[in-house]
């Protein structure tokens, strides 16, 4: 079960004050429903906030899944009833949308079981992201001490159940016998193989968290915890890996599954029709602005691949000087959406801080996180850059003409904005978590890029419209693969040649398609057509202004972009 385990995806955070009644009944639900999963994942609940949940840990055991099975499926009917009997429309909408992600967490399931799924558990990976959503710069004290409690949990158990990595190694066994003589779908070989490449990492990176957790209680633990991850890789490298499958292509019922989930409404072949137009008619806009570059610039060779290298020669190699880049690009685009009264901005100034070596092995992309959602004590979401021997891990977000576009779209107008709005003026918790997909949430966020290319010099431009190409390529791309259309070489081919990726990142975008997040990847180009349509509509409109179409779209949150446009329609005033 992937879908349920928000601390391990995005975890939306939000303020939980209010006074209105169909918000208390949904929160009310809503919490019931998390608080009853958090008995036996703790860690989802506790990454919403619920404090109660920080110091216990995962205790897996063989019968976990059936109890997925029933627990999903007595709230399905749950739901189901509530919604025969709700008036109210703002609760119905909410009950809709947490039916949706119930029904999409038993499909898992059935899936999962149709396929004969044989699950593959990363445990050190596992625990260090398990312990950096408590120890972290933003926690309170109390949160970081009960993240020790948390990792004894993880290493000794509890009465009946055994540790952790234990567990997972039984359940191995647990499933091969549950599908005695019958075909077995494995995991894709890289996905175990890089697990193991990195596994010492994360093992240095729980060190060092719980050293920095403010209490001295975990060392023989740790020396227990370091014996059994040992023996589990171990296990893992011997038993586990001879078994995996060569090919990454996901079952067709499982890829169309992961695209419903991340909200589209359109099969994997639309997809690639949509992005191959796409691109195509971006890219002549690309190839004649690099070519404008290279007579400025007096470069030789015109083709976009080669002007963004001579703009990726210049790099920034040291972390004081990441720091003074990202918050210098900040403070230029507050200064940009002020001016140009693009959106209405929050109070509180944008957080950027550099992550360490596990944490960028864990996150090697730049990336928002945000805050719990429930007992939130004035934490923020914060814009986070991985580093790697003081230096960013690839060269594509490391110099002056990129900052500015990853800025706008992770920070602000783009994703901070989205998730400080949800903090600052209140959402219930099924819009807060439960209506989370990736179409609603970076379709903004592509096109809070576009809010700002306007006053950005021509080098960022160039640098804006090979994102763009970057996120159409990834509709087309990521189905193709899947449906075996095109080989990896071919994708590495487009993602350099043409959009002009480091080779790192280009294998780094491959992994996404084939076995880390297939289907998320075309969500983006997707999500951002969505938002453009939207945008059309509005400016046939009396009296538009953008600054109000803008604030009104990010005034409702998370809502599916479906449910959006219709309400835009009737709320939109901008007279």
């Amino acid at each position: 079960m992937k879908l349920f385990l928000p601390f391990l995806l995005l975890v939306i955070g939000c303020a939980h004050e209010t006074s209105r009644k169909w918000m208390e009944q949904s929160d009310a639900l809503s919490s019931e429903f998390a608080s009853l999963l958090g008995e036996r994942y703790p860690e989802s609940a506790s990454s919403l906030g619920f404090n109660r949940f920080d110091s216990k840990g995962m205790l897996f055991d063989n019968s976990s899944e059936e109890k997925d099975k029933v627990f999903f499926n007595d709230w399905l009917l749950k739901i189901d009833q509530e919604l025969q009997e709700v008036s109210n429309e703002e609760f119905k909408t909410d009950l809709l949308i947490f039916r949706d992600y119930i029904a999409l967490q038993i499909e898992s399931i059935k899936i999962d079981e149709e396929n004969r799924k044989i699950s593959f558990f990363p445990g050190s990976q596992f625990i260090f992201m398990s312990l950096q959503e408590l120890i972290n710069d933003q926690s309170p004290q109390e949160r970081k001490k009960a993240a020790v409690d948390r990792f004894k949990t993880y290493v000794n158990g509890g009465r009946e159940s055994l540790p952790l990595l234990k567990a997972k190694e039984a359940f191995f066994y647990y499933q091969i016998g549950k599908y005695k003589n019958q075909k077995k779908l494995f995991p894709y070989i890289k996905e175990v193989e890089i697990y193991l490449k990195d596994s010492n990492d994360y093992k240095i990176g729980i060190q060092e968290l719980l050293s920095a957790s403010g209490r001295m209680d975990w060392k023989e633990d740790f020396k227990k915890f370091e014996n059994q991850l040992s023996k589990y890789d171990d296990f893992i490298k011997i038993k586990f890996l001879p078994k995996t499958r060569n090919t990454f292509m996901l079952q067709k019922n499982e890829y169309t599954h992961l695209l419903k989930a991340t909200g589209f409404s359109v099969g994997p072949e639309e997809l690639i029709k949509m992005g191959e137009e796409g691109f195509k008619k971006l890219y002549p806009q690309f190839s004649e602005l690099a070519a404008h570059l290279a007579k400025k610039h007096s470069i030789k060779d015109k083709h976009p691949d080669a002007v963004i290298r001579y703009f990726k020669n210049t790099q920034v190699n040291n972390k004081k000087d990441l720091e003074k880049l990202y918050f210098g690009v900040s403070d230029r685009l507050k200064k940009i959406i002020e001016k140009e009264s693009i959106v209405t901005l929050p109070k509180e100034p944008l957080k950027i801080r550099l992550a360490g070596e596990a944490e960028s092995k864990a996150g090697p992309i730049p990336q928002l996180k945000t805050p719990p959602l429930i007992n939130n004590k004035g934490q923020r979401p914060e814009f986070v850059i991985p580093t790697s021997q003081d230096k960013m891990p690839f060269d594509d977000f490391s110099h002056q003409n990129i900052a500015i576009v990853l800025t706008a779209h992770e920070g602000r107008p783009g994703h901070d904005l989205q998730f400080s709005n949800i903090i600052d003026k209140g959402l219930s918790l099924i819009r807060g978590n439960y209506a989370f997909n990736s179409v609603n949430v970076e379709g903004w966020a592509l096109y809070a890029e576009d809010l700002i290319f306007p006053f950005i010099t021509d080098e960022e431009k160039l640098f804006a419209l090979q994102t763009r190409l970057w996120r159409i390529a990834r509709a087309f791309l990521d189905p193709q693969l899947q449906l075996g259309l095109i080989k990896e070489s071919k994708a590495i081919e487009v993602l350099t040649k043409e959009v002009g990726l480091s080779r790192e990142m280009a294998d780094l975008e491959v992994r996404r398609y084939t076995y880390f997040y297939p289907g998320q990847a075309p969500s983006y180009y997707y999500g951002y057509l969505l938002v453009k349509k939207m945008l059309s509509d509005a400016q046939n409109r009396k009296g538009f202004r953008q600054k109000c179409f803008n604030d009104q779209l990010i005034s409702y949150g998370l809502l599916p972009l479906s449910m959006i446009a219709k309400r835009m329609k009737a709320d939109l005033k901008c007279e």
